[in-house]
């Protein structure tokens, strides 16, 4: 009950790291594994834009969406350009989401949380022990 009961708002920078250590590499790993799966699965990943009415480009837009996972993840991880980060893998997700969303729960809803995630790091930014914080400094 003692932690339940606790006010714990002094260790929301430690949570936020959690967060990141956590979020940034899974969604980096997605990424390369796309890229490593190579340009069949590119462009099968990115034949996803036409649900958006775009009916050419899938190679492009496949290796766009994996260097999303994978850059945007890599500055989540280590807390650089960490709102940018967050930003590009939530584009990502946006359009897994919509792609998945008439295959049933089961299918929109990993994107939809991950996506949640990666929102709610774009709001509240990487807290204290980030890269953004000893460069650019801010509110502590």
């Amino acid at each position: 009950m003692f932690l339940i009961n606790r006010n714990l708002h002094s260790f929301i920078d430690e949570g936020l790291l959690i967060l990141r250590i956590t979020m940034g590499p899974l969604m980096a790993i997605h990424g390369i594994l796309k890229i490593l799966a190579g340009a069949k699965t590119l462009t099968a990943i990115g034949s996803a834009i036409s649900i958006l009415g775009i009916n050419e480009g899938f190679y492009f837009f496949g290796l766009i969406a994996a260097l999303s996972e994978l850059i945007g993840g890599t500055l989540v991880t280590i807390g650089l350009l960490t709102r940018i980060g967050a930003l590009m893998v939530a584009a990502t997700l946006a359009v897994a989401t919509l792609v998945s969303w008439n295959n049933g729960f089961m299918a929109y809803s990993k994107p939809l949380e991950d996506l949640v995630v990666m929102i709610a790091i774009f709001i509240t930014g990487p807290g204290r022990y980030s890269l953004d914080q000893a460069i650019f400094g801010g509110k502590k």
